[in-house]
């Protein structure tokens, strides 16, 4: 007998989620794991089956993670000493017991448990640290860090591009131009890459592909055409 648990997942970019899980034999919904002969599979890429993992107890926390009355799991693997009775789901892909703070199945080493807050899919800070995908961060002042469009981090001299720091960018004066743009006083940014001489000062980006003279760009300033992060044309100058 197959038994489909699936879940009704939303997603944004800065990684917020709803969702809900249920139990049923059939279903149109998201389906997340599936139960075949008192066998349980992770099913979202491929079909991954949850070694030893008990049916009778088995339920889901929220899309990644579960548990039954032996183990919690982050997909398909077992979470390694975490605490069945304290375990839950935090926000953005992180978890908690009494003991430790997860990413994914990983522990975040050197986490502070109670002032532990995920803020974003790849930024999350306690009392003493800030993290990115469970990793510390360095050179970050926890009091003044910020998240930016969910993929940018600041503290009053340092900006990071997910676990990545930003050389030579001026946090006082970084700001986003749109989800793939940003920029400081001094250079223009495509994700983590710096755009070659750009003009920050007359920098406009656009939320859509535009077609000039047969070819396309998605930014420009008053030297250059962009695609991403390379300079697609050079602009003539009277």
């Amino acid at each position: 007998m197959k038994k489909l648990i699936y879940c009704i997942f939303g997603l944004t970019m800065l990684g917020s989620s709803s969702l809900a899980c249920s139990s049923q034999k059939f279903s149109e919904e998201y389906v997340i794991y599936e139960i075949i002969n008192e066998k349980i599979y992770y099913v979202e890429n491929g079909s991954h089956e949850i070694k030893g993992a008990d049916p009778e107890t088995f339920e889901v926390l929220v899309n990644m993670y579960s548990k039954d009355k032996n183990y919690v799991y982050y997909m398909d693997n077992i979470i390694e000493d975490a605490d069945i009775k304290t375990f839950e789901y935090m926000a953005y892909g992180y978890g908690k017991d009494k003991n430790n703070v997860y990413s994914g199945r990983q522990k975040v080493l050197g986490a502070d448990i109670e002032s532990f807050i995920p803020m974003s899919t790849f930024f999350a800070k306690d009392k003493n640290n800030v993290y990115s995908s469970g990793t510390k961060l360095e050179d970050l002042e926890v009091k003044t860090f910020e998240v930016l469009d969910g993929i940018y981090g600041k503290d009053d001299n340092n900006v990071y591009f997910i676990d990545e720091k930003l050389i030579n960018a001026d946090a006082k004066t970084f700001e986003i131009v749109n989800g793939l743009y940003s920029r400081d006083k001094n250079s223009v940014y495509y994700l983590k890459y710096k755009l070659p001489g750009s003009n920050p000062h007359t920098f406009k980006a656009y939320n859509e592909t535009l077609d000039k003279d047969g070819f396309y760009y998605e930014a420009e300033d008053d030297n250059n055409y962009y695609y991403q992060e390379k300079v697609l044309k050079k602009k003539q100058k009277n």
